[in-house]
């Protein structure tokens, strides 16, 4: 493929589903806190995740309801040694093995690879460096006095905040080329935005 003359191109990644097989976030909470708990806690959230899926509430609000049973008053040193240990036993067996070749390859086109996902920058990051990926535009959990709160800090990044987060983190994005890669309806409008773009190109 050709790209237009002096024009660099950056490439967008969504993570969970489209790096990875499953959902990160509900790996690293099984992993961390148990599938008996997870069962359990998951059992008080269903009402609210039907809200979610009937669109009454949004994804920020959702994940507001759950990850405070979670990770509520969990120091900052706690939950990044929780991530690490996650990317290094558990991550990296859910990643698909074309993911990480594509962005090989972009890598060596000296592309621009970014993250852009609804997940948190503290469970990717460490497994992003591995492969040398070194810009995230993420969600993020709110710290008060050094502790987490269990709630996210500003909107859930996904759906058209993702869109909104790309401009705002990368504000000349209209003088790269853009390649995108997402899975799901939550990536549709960074989809959009983009020159080429991918849906679900790794899963078979």
């Amino acid at each position: 493929m050709t790209q237009p003359e002096n024009k660099k191109v950056i490439v967008l990644f969504d993570f969970d589903g489209t790096i990875t097989s499953k959902d990160s976030l509900g790996a690293f909470l099984v992993y961390n806190f148990g599938i008996i708990k997870c069962g359990l806690i998951y059992t008080l959230y269903a009402p609210v995740h039907l809200l979610f899926k009937l669109k009454f509430i949004s994804s920020t609000a959702a994940k507001n309801f759950l990850l405070p049973f979670f990770l509520k008053n969990i120091s900052v040193a706690r939950f990044k040694k929780m991530c690490a240990d996650f990317c290094d036993n558990k991550l990296p067996g859910i990643v698909f093995a074309k993911a990480k070749e594509q962005i090989q390859w972009h890598q060596q086109k000296d592309h621009e690879v970014v993250i852009v996902s609804a997940s948190v920058y503290d469970w990717i990051e460490p497994w992003a460096a591995t492969v040398g990926i070194k810009k995230f535009i993420t969600s993020n959990f709110e710290i008060v006095n050094n502790r987490l709160t269990g709630k996210l800090a500003g909107k859930n990044c996904n759906d058209e905040e993702k869109v909104v987060r790309v401009k705002k983190e990368i504000p000349n994005i209209d003088e790269y080329e853009i390649w995108a890669y997402g899975n799901s309806k939550s990536d549709r409008f960074m989809l959009s935005m983009a020159d080429k773009s991918f849906y679900k190109k790794f899963e078979s």
